[in-house]
């Protein structure tokens, strides 16, 4: 007989439940407010610099892939949140610049999203959440 884990008392799976319940949740705001977003394409419109950031700085600080990022910035593009312009010293570099309306997003965002993790983080204490912190960068420096 093989023994099996509780797959749902593993660390991964509440990494999982949490994530998936924060995500959904954020959706959920922001539909409730009016705003035509994903968490992903928020995430990217907070990556993005005032002057602009190029498609391979988006890749690695989003964690998301070439293809995806593509896909996510066409999507994002076809919303007019962001433009994608060729670099001027290097024609096979896309430098993202958020639109107006991108940043207008984004500033009504902000507080949804605070508000969001005030809800998540209630009677969590910060030394609590301040481990949480610390052993999530453990587990993501232990992946790499």
């Amino acid at each position: 007989m093989t023994l099996r884990p509780d797959i749902e008392k593993t660390i991964g799976f509440a990494l999982h439940h949490s994530s998936y319940l924060f995500k959904t949740g954020m959706k959920n705001i922001f539909l409730k407010n009016g705003l035509d977003i994903t968490p992903e394409e928020m995430i990217i419109l907070f990556l993005i610099k005032e002057e602009g950031s190029d498609q391979g700085t988006l890749v690695t600080k989003s964690l998301k892939d070439k293809t995806n990022i593509t896909r996510l910035l066409t999507r994002m593009e076809t919303k007019s949140l962001i433009i994608r312009q060729t670099h001027t010293e290097n024609n096979r570099q896309q430098i993202v610049f958020l639109t107006t309306k991108g940043e207008e997003v984004r500033t009504t965002a902000l507080p949804l999203m605070q508000q969001m993790i005030k809800r998540t983080t209630q009677g969590i204490s910060v030394e609590d959440m301040e481990t949480t912190r610390t052993t999530l960068n453990k587990i993501s420096q232990n992946i790499k």
